[in-house]
């Protein structure tokens, strides 16, 4: 069994090798992170940054974002994000 450190270190590499496989640049993924904070940010207090995972599988992409928060938003209250 694989400790934390070693876990995430080949959880980077595999999303690394992903990433090549997918035939995008990092600008891509830089953009879709900030734009996926920033839609989440707007209902919920994150805790760090979201993680974004793209794989292809059977001619599709399957996007996961998985994000921490402290509490949500109430949306209708018409409390004010920046």
């Amino acid at each position: 069994m694989m400790d934390k450190k070693k876990t995430k270190a080949f959880l980077r590499l595999e999303n690394t090798l992903s990433r090549d496989r997918l035939s995008v640049g990092d600008e891509f993924f830089e953009l879709l992170l900030k734009d996926a904070e920033k839609f989440l940010s707007e209902y919920a207090e994150l805790v760090g940054y979201p993680e974004i995972n793209v794989e292809k599988k059977s001619g599709k992409f399957e996007i996961t974002i998985t994000a921490s928060a402290t509490r949500l938003k109430n949306a209708y209250s018409g409390e004010k994000t920046l």
